[in-house]
């Protein structure tokens, strides 16, 4: 008799029995086999736009009420780690539960498949938008002060300029000038935005470090709207050289700059945003171009300079323009140049005049 039929009989009955366990062992610990659902709390981070591409991706997410920009192998805290940024998701490994959890981008819209980089998310302000195009493409990049406006990455690209063209505000203009971008409005200030970087092409940044041989050091700066005063101490206390500059100047500094001449930083920050620098006996000199820049009210006795020297830390406004002044203490236009209605005969201060 042949023992085949037998043989083949207890291996129905063991391949029967080890698939039964298999499907009983999904049903009551699938918990254990697929994890556990996540609920996120308003404390957990929340992923807002993702820059992905071949080289692997970057993101803005918000967590305790900061935006951050991360990338993959990047520690938030001792309670969350960035492993992995993918198209539509990223993976953060949670210390506290020992665990791994994918933060999913919550869009309208799902970014559909691309050959080279696809940018999605939520609503970014142009300099969020700037900051990580340049970063993944290895780009400097320098804002003008007035430039801005609400941007809604949707799109896909091969390289920077294609989602330049793509994402910048309307009446806005781009210029990619050696390794670094410079964007500013088409009229900043009423001046057309081709005469502002053609004082940056023929400025020659280089000619200051003859003097001044701290300005040929390479440093770095990020500047996400720090004040101008706060920069411009950064730059004299790296390069070592004294910038003077008017106590009552200020405006928003909006730049990246890696590995740069320092000579190079301050020009195309200055220059950009319409101001120029001078060569004076005491050091350089930071001044407006060609008129007094748009700032907010100065007090009385505002007039005067500062000096950046070559220790910190030093006097002067922060990283943050400087707060509202008191109305009482503000120079009134009525206290300069009364001017009259004629069809009231009243002057702006309410007095009766004379005719």
């Amino acid at each position: 008799m042949s023992l085949k039929p037998i043989s083949r009989f207890r291996n129905f009955i063991l391949t029967f029995f080890f698939v039964s366990s298999l499907f009983f062992t999904e049903i009551f610990f699938a918990r254990k086999i697929f994890g556990d659902y996540f609920s996120p709390s308003e404390s957990d981070p929340v992923v807002r736009a993702i820059l992905w591409g071949p080289n692997g991706g970057r993101a803005w997410i918000d967590y305790k009420a900061r935006r951050y920009h991360v990338c993959s192998m990047m520690r938030l805290d001792n309670e969350w780690f960035v492993s992995d940024i993918r198209r539509e998701s990223i993976l953060f490994e949670r210390k506290s539960s020992q665990s791994f959890i994918e933060m999913p981008l919550v869009t309208i819209q799902k970014p559909t498949g691309h050959t080279g980089w696809s940018f999605w998310g939520d609503p970014l302000s142009t300099w969020e938008t700037l900051e990580i195009l340049a970063k993944e493409f290895d780009s400097g990049i320098v804002m003008h002060r007035s430039a801005g406006g609400g941007i809604v990455p949707q799109c896909h690209g091969h390289n920077i300029e294609s989602f330049l063209k793509k994402l910048l505000p309307p009446h806005h203009r781009y210029k990619i000038l050696g390794s670094d971008l410079l964007v500013l409005p088409v009229h900043p200030q009423g001046e057309h935005w081709t005469a502002v970087l053609s004082r940056i092409e023929g400025g020659n940044a280089k000619r200051f470090s003859v003097r001044f041989p701290g300005l040929s050091r390479k440093g770095t700066l990020l500047s996400r709207g720090d004040d101008i005063q706060a920069v411009l101490r950064q730059i004299a206390l790296g390069a070592q050289v004294p910038i003077q500059f008017p106590r009552n100047l200020h405006f928003r500094v909006y730049a990246m700059q890696r590995n740069v001449p320092f000579y190079d930083i301050l020009v195309k920050i200055v220059y950009l945003n319409q101001c120029s620098v001078f060569d004076r006996e005491e050091g350089l000199e930071v001044q407006p171009w060609p008129k007094p820049v748009k700032t907010p009210l100065c007090l009385l006795d505002a007039s005067g300079t500062s000096v950046a020297g070559f220790e910190e830390p030093q006097d002067g406004w922060g990283p943050a323009p400087p707060p509202q002044i008191p109305g009482e203490r503000l120079i009134k236009k009525s206290d300069i140049l009364p001017t009259y209605r004629p069809w009231t005969k009243k002057s702006y201060s309410g007095q009766d005049s004379d005719e």
